[in-house]
């Protein structure tokens, strides 16, 4: 599995799937943190740890992606938990319609997600974060 090529192709998926209904889409999405977000909302996302399953002749590698949404500078945070659940439900289902993303990885799953807030840059935001769960299966040769 190419580490970064996955990134490249979560960041993407943010931006091809239109926003909640009645709400903005995703302006920006990094495969890669940039040095400071320059609209909302913005996804960043970010790689975490992996774990490799080795038998036989194939090998099984799951590497757990972050997929953290800023929605917006924090102001009024009680009007905004409105929103803040609706970027949510959007991101449950963020990879449902490109598992395989383009054939990089045999499935790409949210497993799981988190509401917060983050500074990033000196400025706090409101967050979505998803666990995201990208599993490749590849037969390997191994040698002695």
């Amino acid at each position: 599995m190419n580490d970064v090529a996955v990134a490249q192709a979560l960041a993407a998926r943010v931006l091809a799937v239109s926003g909640p209904a009645g709400y903005a889409s995703v302006r920006n999405s990094y495969a890669f943190p940039p040095d400071a977000i320059s609209a909302t909302p913005s996804a960043i996302v970010i790689s975490g740890t992996d774990q490799v399953e080795v038998g036989g002749q194939t090998r099984r590698t799951q590497v757990n992606f972050t997929v953290r949404i800023y929605v917006e500078p924090i102001s009024d945070l009680a009007r905004r938990m409105q929103l803040v659940g609706a970027y949510r439900t959007w991101v449950r289902n963020l990879y449902n319609g490109s598992v395989t993303l383009g054939g990089l990885v045999d499935q790409a799953a949210v497993v799981s997600t988190d509401v917060g807030a983050e500074e990033y840059a000196g400025i706090q935001y409101l967050t979505i974060e998803a666990k995201v769960e990208c599993v490749k299966l590849e037969a390997v040769a191994y040698t002695a």
